[in-house]
């Protein structure tokens, strides 16, 4: 007798689809990407990115939606890649996935089940599974595959804000679904759970993902349940709060772009109460989404590194991209004009319209912006910009994408 089991997470996180095509065996199996129909959707191929070091993932996510429920596959801990397609074992489905950008294991690959037959085991290496492309189904908002350590076919997909498995077990003496609320990329961290009652899990795992499970078990045929996990992810920078920056003493490595954009996602969240009807938390992260301006330098024209004590970092390079210079992978001539939600406070701040237009022609010209790379996308966009085809340094040859950063920053534009 087979037996399927049904579940469905909640979340938040955001992705848009990169839709492709190809009429040539372009899949390292030598199976070819031919969609038929005038169904935009059907040329949408997941696999794309997930060869190499692209950070794609194949599973069930929709368009703007909150949870990208996909497959982790077996990988070293800290690996960027969560899905890689010349893996040749499954860990099992994890809801929270980054496309595109590299970061390593952080937080990454949240809330992992998978569904198991025959002895428990609990160690990741003991109860990943071997599966083949052949058994693969991958097209938007769905994704199949046979897991062949345990006869499992399982199958994923996803609303705006429900990622939902369905499990289709063999007739066994032993079946399970395994749930690791402390799973991150290729690693398990420590974790709680507690059963409520016969459908009802809740628990937490070290990176504060809080899920509530509800499950359903189903006879034969296929059902009607649905199931819902609600979770979110709690971090408090204490410096940014108490201060109203990162300090250097914090993260040399990216302090000042953490201060920047946590000062737009304040300003996100209290649009977000506004339209909750909630003043008291809108006046708040309304003030705090003025942060931005604690890392101005005035004597420098350009956003920097504070020290805890509100002293500026130095020495001090506008153009250094060192990885110990207080911006994540770019520079101060980059993350200077990262103020999304108040251009005309950034202009006014660096003198005047003609300072800035002056300032923004300057770093077009000297080969500041970086097309390689998510923290220049919105530079040609801000008020005053010239068309970067005007500036014949815009693409220097030093800013110009790796191969898999490619592949990254394609799903960074999409």
């Amino acid at each position: 007798m087979k037996a399927i089991f049904r579940i469905a997470i909640f979340g938040g996180l955001l992705h848009c689809w990169l839709p492709a095509c190809s009429q040539e065996p372009d899949r390292p199996d030598g199976r070819a990407f031919c969609p038929q129909g005038d169904d935009p959707a059907a040329w949408v191929d997941p696999m794309i990115g997930t060869l190499g070091p692209g950070n794609s993932v194949p599973g069930a996510l929709v368009p703007h939606g909150m949870v990208k429920l996909s497959p982790d596959t077996n990988a070293e801990p800290g690996s960027v890649d969560a899905y890689e397609y010349a893996n040749d074992e499954i860990e099992g489905f994890s809801h929270t996935h980054l496309q595109g950008p590299g970061g390593g294991n952080n937080g990454y690959s949240h809330i992992l089940l998978i569904p198991t037959t025959g002895p428990l085991q609990t160690a990741t290496l003991e109860y990943s599974s071997a599966f083949s492309h052949e058994s693969e189904e991958a097209t938007p908002g769905y994704y199949a595959v046979d897991l062949d350590d345990y006869g499992v076919r399982a199958e994923l997909t996803a609303t705006a804000h429900a990622g939902l498995h369905r499990y289709t077990f063999p007739a066994a003496d032993q079946a399970r679904v395994l749930i690791d609320l402390g799973h991150s990329r290729g690693e398990s961290k420590d974790g709680e759970v507690e059963i409520l009652d016969e459908r009802t899990i809740q628990g937490h795992g070290e990176y504060n993902v809080h899920p509530l499970l509800e499950l359903m078990l189903a006879e034969e045929a296929p059902g009607t349940g649905m199931s819902k996990v609600y979770f979110h992810a709690v971090f408090d920078p204490a410096d940014y709060v108490e201060n109203g920056w990162v300090s250097h003493e914090c993260d040399g490595t990216q302090s000042a772009s953490m201060t920047l954009e946590y000062a737009y996602d304040d300003w996100c969240i209290a649009r977000m109460a506004r339209q909750l009807d909630k003043p008291d938390m809108q006046a708040v992260f309304e003030r705090r989404a003025g942060n931005w301006r604690n890392h101005y330098n005035p004597q420098t024209g350009f956003m920097q590194g504070r020290n805890r004590d509100g002293s500026w970092v130095e020495p001090f390079d506008p153009a250094s991209m060192d990885d110990f210079n207080d911006f994540c992978e770019a520079s101060a001539w980059i993350y200077s004009w990262f103020v999304p939600h108040d251009v005309p406070g950034l202009i006014e701040l660096m003198g005047g319209s003609a300072t800035f237009a002056d300032k923004l022609d300057r770093f077009f010209e000297d080969g500041h912006f970086d097309s390689s790379n998510e923290p220049s996308f919105h530079v040609p966009l801000r008020p005053a910009a010239r068309d970067p085809s005007d500036h014949p340094r815009t693409d220097s040859s030093r800013r110009h994408p790796a191969p898999d950063h490619g592949t990254r920053t394609l799903k960074g534009w999409s």
